[in-house]
């Protein structure tokens, strides 16, 4: 089962290998797109994600809402390309444009998120990209620390309001006869993580196409207009 834990550090932290190379996956997936390209990363948590982002990025900024995390994200992770702040993500008040902006696991922990989703897009430049994640409701198991869940469809509409869409993927495989209601056998408990755990590597190079069948979806998106 994957941990419940609202901010890690794959990099530092000691954690399950499916944990992480699932946070990891993210990030290596907007690596794609941020090659001399500025970049805000909402939800950086300890700073990890957006530090491998800005080894490729002309210039990145990292914002989180916990003072805390942040402090601890300036001690983790410098460069000069780099810039942490404590910001709240529907509050947002950076100058400049952006080209890509990263939103991994942020949006379930908003009561409204149209208004994020709205300000991502003020903030993106002509042609810019928002790469953005969310817990699958159909797999994932509540979780006290969000207020909102989403199916790939309920996730994609809600950036349809603004953005085009060009990828839908999922992360993290899951084949729900192997997991069931309350879980299953021991057999198949251990064989499901098992699954996990392979794919998962296999996904940080390859991605998954399904995102219905996933534990997370991801969106790949751009402002047209």
């Amino acid at each position: 089962m994957e941990e419940i834990t609202e901010r890690v550090d794959p990099l530092k932290d000691n954690l399950s290998t499916s944990v992480r190379l699932g946070h990891l996956f993210r990030y290596n997936l907007a690596k794609r797109y941020c090659l001399n390209k500025d970049i805000l990363d909402i939800g950086c948590g300890y700073g990890y994600g957006s530090w491998l982002l800005s080894k490729q990025a002309r210039r990145v900024v990292g914002i989180d809402s916990s003072d805390e995390v942040i402090v601890e994200a300036r001690k983790r992770y410098r460069n000069e390309n780099l810039t942490f702040y404590v910001m709240d993500a529907l509050d947002i008040d950076i100058l400049g444009k952006f080209d890509l902006v990263t939103c991994f696991e942020v949006i379930e922990h908003l009561n409204n998120p149209l208004p994020l989703v709205d300000k991502i897009f003020f903030l993106l430049r002509e042609g810019g990209r928002v790469i953005a994640s969310t817990p699958n409701s159909k797999y994932t198991k509540s979780n006290p620390y969000h207020l909102q869940s989403f199916t790939t469809k309920e996730f994609c509409n809600l950036f349809l309001s603004r953005f085009e869409i060009n990828n839908v993927q999922g992360q993290v495989l899951r084949i729900p006869i192997l997991v069931g209601e309350g879980g299953k056998s021991l057999r198949q408990s251990y064989l499901s993580r098992c699954i996990d755990s392979v794919t998962v590597h296999l996904l940080t190079l390859l991605g998954w196409p399904l995102p219905d069948f996933s534990l997370h979806i991801i969106i790949s998106a751009r402002k047209t207009g």
